[in-house]
């Protein structure tokens, strides 16, 4: 009798464990995924400032 709580009490705790290891994991692909989109947002908005720079420069040059 006492087994069967014990093996019960540490499937309960293994379960637990799984649980929580599987929401950090999901909170961590989520972190990852809106780096990657704010990465994405940056890069654009660099490249808008180097087409930007550049016509400045033509338009300086002529």
């Amino acid at each position: 009798m006492l087994t069967i709580v014990a093996l019960t009490v540490l499937l309960v705790i293994l379960i637990c464990l799984g649980i929580l290891f599987g929401f950090f994991i999901y909170k961590d692909l989520k972190r990852t995924e809106h780096t990657i989109e704010l990465d994405q947002e940056l890069a654009e908005h660099n490249l808008l400032e180097v087409d930007l720079e550049s016509e400045l420069e033509q338009e300086t040059i002529k």
